[in-house]
């Protein structure tokens, strides 16, 4: 079982390049759903993070961090922990670091079956998906 460090809503983020998907759950309930997809050329997203986490009164950032199955970071890994840093230094919460592994896949796989429910992008999909590894396994990275 997850240990968090305190209860309240959890954030999670899909770091891409060019997108930022974020879901959200309470630690208690643990029902994730979807927020927002940030577009990384639109804005700047560390800014956007922190009013996200204003307005929902987070107290845990969860990050996908991409790994091979071997369970090795992938070479965007560095990429996600750079992020993570400059987040850090502009949002002082907890950050928990879960492999993202094949969500993204899976996420595609749930949009193309029609149960999306108007997701226009997989990403903030994806973010779900590691906040429910997160809640569920404990993998931290």
């Amino acid at each position: 079982m997850q240990q968090n460090d305190s209860l309240g809503v959890v954030l999670a983020l899909d770091i891409g390049d060019v997108r930022i998907g974020v879901a959200r759950a309470h630690s208690f309930a643990r029902l994730t759903e979807p927020l927002e997809i940030i577009d990384r050329s639109k804005v700047d997203a560390i800014a956007r993070i922190k009013t996200i986490v204003a307005e929902e009164g987070a107290t845990v950032l969860v990050i996908g961090m991409p790994a091979y199955k071997s369970g090795q970071e992938g070479p965007q890994a560095a990429t996600v922990r750079e992020f993570a840093k400059a987040l850090q230094v502009a949002v002082a919460l907890p950050q928990k670091f879960v492999d993202e592994s094949f969500t993204s896949l899976e996420a595609d796989a749930f949009m193309a079956s029609g149960r999306s429910k108007g997701q226009t992008s997989n990403d903030a999909l994806a973010a779900c998906l590691i906040l429910e590894r997160y809640f569920e396994e404990g993998a931290h990275v």
